[in-house]
């Protein structure tokens, strides 16, 4: 399976590339919204996590902007922020984010979000990161 990792915290998308290749999974990373944009026109991935503060289009702009293109309209995207107040989470959905998570997080909880919103079963080795 590949997701499209999308977060300017160079560190974290980092980390999270090798959380998720350990378990398998493909990674494309983009470290802003236009960067997203252009990797979504390359590959569909089965699934998104994207940031939403990022210097040029913000990840409400993109999620928006993947909803509105037919190729891209059911790929799932979840929201991974820091922004925990509850418009910001209803702004996200609004705009056609599937999840809407706040950092910190657990990478096994991250990994068993993913699983979920493609519906795809979780392994093992999924439930064992922490």
């Amino acid at each position: 399976m590949r997701i499209l990792i999308v977060d300017d915290d160079q560190g974290l998308t980092q980390l999270l590339r090798l959380i998720f290749e350990s378990k398998g999974f493909g990674v494309t990373i983009a470290h802003n919204g236009e960067q997203a944009l252009e990797a979504l026109a390359r590959e569909l991935p089965e699934a998104v996590i994207l940031d939403i503060m990022m210097p040029g289009i913000n990840g409400l702009q993109v999620c928006r902007q993947v909803r509105s293109d037919p190729r891209t309209t059911d790929v799932p995207i979840v929201v991974l922020t820091a922004k925990a107040d509850p418009q910001t989470r209803q702004d996200a959905l609004d705009a056609g984010a599937t999840e809407y998570l706040v950092k910190p997080i657990r990478p096994s909880e991250l990994i068993r979000h993913v699983y979920a919103v493609t519906a795809q079963p979780a392994t093992s080795s999924a439930k064992v990161l922490t």
